[in-house]
């Protein structure tokens, strides 16, 4: 008997796409300011009360912008609806609480004059029974700078007074954090997490204008009635929060025998201890709790050719509603400026995304957001129930106070040199002739109090647009004194009211430039990324995104699926028996890794969760079929190594996966007709490894493979 000896080479593979040349460039886009003037007039009038949450303003507001969205043709975002629900928690704590302040000379401050005090826990009654006071610096613990205004202390139980903002701004030092230029770490969301964090029972945090970059009146507007909270999470919340104005500030430190001014200047030096005060605080609150549900929404200009992946743009619509005024009469919060403009905004690019042809490639999102005055919680609700996964979110473009003083020569930016979404932003600047500056007032943290830091915060690109400083027609320094005014004058006061002398063509300007760098990212084929060494620049880390630039639709896209195999095998010649010796063989596809909630952690408490990503995977077979029947198998598998971001908590993180094994089987063959059908088992032995980076405030960490 002959031996024939044959080689069978098997190739298949599906057809690779190039990246699409760049569509049609899309027409000039035209803004009615009439259209902005009379949303603006519309959505701050009495008939809409203050806009607040869970109001009767607030189902006018929802509707309004709903309908508007449909009028203009855009699709709803939400399975069909326009509304997506947020759920929150409305706390309302009696204004008649005190802080009494037991020592060798008794201290009672009051609601409203001294102190403003809530609890962020759904609870009926909040108290503080004798809980000591600690001083605690600014209340910072921040490795990267070394940096710890806790070393020492056991917070547990006690309450912390602390400064507003951080160290940099009091020295004026560049090389403290980032001098005068607010990092998180200064931001009064930050100081009650770390509290927290430390176990303590209380926080207070000291006001001053200067620092904290808007007077007491706010802090008393933006506190008092109504105040509204994500269900309680994985957030750290502490029992009572709050903020001391600088004058009760004084009495309680000089009740305490201790200089105020004083301390707060050893607390800018580094290796500042906390100093007990050797003081009590004692605090009941009373409080109404009710579960309310709240409304963001959303609308889609969908894309012509990658609809999966969205460029977002934002704006709030909520304000503070109506309140009792100090004469006890009720007033409204009107909310024109802040936040009506924006959303006037948010419209007036919706109808021209809708109307405009070509249709963009990916697809524009508008999301007007509810409770951004309470702590950016619509924002953050979306951000953790996103409509379209966050890693096909290009960007973030966000609208808050917009300019209705007319037109200027630059604008600023809130977020630039963070990503590589400076890039768009200046192209589009150049084609309108602006120059685009860092924020005029850095110090005050504007970064980190709109809707954008949301988006940024879950590891989108995102900033924020904000008016320029030159304005035309107007002697130099007339902008700045403009918006030293607003937060003077009309910052979350009841004075935020439409004026028809108000020349709307600052907004149109924004919207120009808002419109071309969205539209940029819409039709280009680059993803926006953080960037992941900047020394000074910037006070927020992020690593999750690296610049990148692909081809569109990993979805959409035709994948690359080759497979080959070869055979050596050897047939008894004249035999019907079938193939029967060695053979060889091996296959090149895509991988796909997925992790759920928790799937993996670094040390006790930061979970990765969402975290999904494709790589290039192999296989490789060697086998012999002894009998027509059996067949024994040995194969190799190497699953590539899926890096990307996924969020955690709390903060975000990147990892690198990489998983390999390999198997030995046998493969018994049935007699079907027309198919080899065979039976399979064996043992398989596979190990997987992550590479995990977190990164929480201004500080990562590592963990071990």
């Amino acid at each position: 008997m002959r031996n024939a000896v044959f080689l069978t080479t098997l190739v298949s593979c599906a057809t690779v796409l190039s990246c699409a040349a760049a569509a049609q460039a899309p027409g000039p886009a035209r803004f009615d300011e009439a259209n902005i003037r009379a949303t603006i007039r519309t959505l701050s009038s009495d008939e809409f009360g203050g806009r607040a949450p869970a109001s009767a303003g607030e189902k006018l507001t929802t509707e309004y912008i709903a309908s508007q969205f449909k009028r203009y043709g855009l699709l709803p975002a939400n399975h069909g609806s326009f509304l997506q629900e947020v759920p929150l928690v409305q706390i309302t704590a009696n204004t008649d609480a005190a802080l009494t302040v037991s020592g060798a000379t008794p201290l009672t401050l009051s609601f409203g004059r001294d102190l403003i005090v809530s609890t962020p826990r759904p609870q009926t009654t909040v108290a503080l029974a004798g809980s000591p006071l600690v001083f605690a610096g600014y209340g910072i613990v921040a490795p990267e700078y070394q940096w710890n205004d806790y070393a020492g202390l056991d917070a547990k139980g006690k309450t912390v007074v602390v400064l507003v903002n951080d160290p940099g701004y009091a020295t004026g030092d560049p090389k403290l954090f980032h001098g005068k230029a607010m990092t998180y770490y200064g931001r009064w969301t930050y100081k009650y997490e770390e509290a927290a964090r430390r176990g303590a029972a209380g926080v207070l945090i000291v006001h001053e204008t200067g620092p904290a970059g808007y007077p007491w009146e706010v802090v008393q507007n933006s506190n008092t009635g109504p105040r509204e909270e994500l269900p309680p999470g994985d957030a750290y919340h502490p029992l009572t929060q709050g903020w001391l104005s600088h004058e009760a500030a004084g009495k309680l430190f000089a009740t305490a025998g201790l200089s105020l001014d004083e301390l707060a200047r050893a607390a800018a030096r580094r290796g500042f201890k906390p100093v007990a005060l050797k003081l009590t605080a004692s605090l009941t609150l009373h409080n109404e709790v009710r579960s309310i549900v709240s409304h963001n929404v959303a609308a889609l200009v969908k894309g012509s050719r990658h609809p999966e992946q969205v460029v977002v743009y934002s704006a709030h619509w909520d304000h503070f509603g109506t309140r009792p005024g100090p004469d006890g009469k009720p007033q409204i919060f009107h909310g024109a400026i802040d936040n009506a403009s924006g959303i006037a905004g948010l419209l007036e690019l919706a109808t021209v995304y809708a109307a405009a042809r070509p249709a963009p490639a990916r697809s524009v999102l508008f999301i007007a957001t509810t409770a951004e005055e309470q702590g950016l919680l619509g924002a953050a609700y979306y951000a953790s129930h996103p409509l379209f996964p966050l890693s096909d979110t290009v960007a973030d473009l966000n609208m808050d106070v917009m300019n209705v003083y007319g037109e200027t020569r630059d604008m600023t930016v809130r977020g630039q040199f963070m990503s590589t979404l400076d890039d768009a932003l200046k192209q589009a600047a150049q084609r309108q002739g602006l120059k685009i500056l860092p924020d005029a007032e850095p110090e005050k943290g504007y970064y980190y109090r709109a809707d954008h830091f949301e988006f940024a915060k879950a590891g989108v690109p995102a900033l924020s647009i904000d008016g320029g400083t030159d304005y035309v027609g107007q002697p130099p320094g007339w902008g700045l004194a403009q918006r030293q005014a607003y937060v003077r004058d009309r910052y979350h006061k009841p004075a935020d009211v439409y004026e028809a002398s108000w020349n709307l063509a600052g907004i149109r300007q924004q919207l120009e430039l808002l419109y071309v760098t969205g539209r940029e990212l819409a039709d280009g084929s680059d993803w926006p990324a953080w960037y992941s060494a900047y020394g000074d620049r910037t006070p927020w880390r992020y690593v999750m995104r690296q610049p990148q630039s692909r081809c569109f639709g990993r979805h959409s896209m035709a994948r690359l699926v080759a497979a080959v195999a070869l055979a050596l095998v050897a047939v008894p010649e004249g035999s019907a028996a079938g193939p029967l010796g060695f053979y060889v063989g091996g296959a090149i596809g895509e991988a796909r890794v997925e992790a759920g909630t928790s799937s993996f952690t670094i040390g006790a408490s930061q979970s990765f969760r969402d975290f999904s990503q494709n790589h290039s995977a192999f296989k490789l077979i060697t086998g012999i079929r002894p009998l027509p029947i059996v067949s024994v198998e040995l194969s190799y598998l190497d699953f590539g190594h899926p890096t990307g971001y996924s969020l955690a908590s709390p903060g975000f993180g990147t990892a690198d996966v990489s998983m390999k094994g390999a198997t030995a089987t046998g493969l018994l063959f049935l007699p079907i007709p027309l198919v080899e059908a065979y039976a399979k088992a064996g043992l398989a032995r596979m190990q997987g490894t992550v590479h995990a980076t977190y990164c929480g405030i201004d500080n990562c960490a590592f963990g071990p493979p």
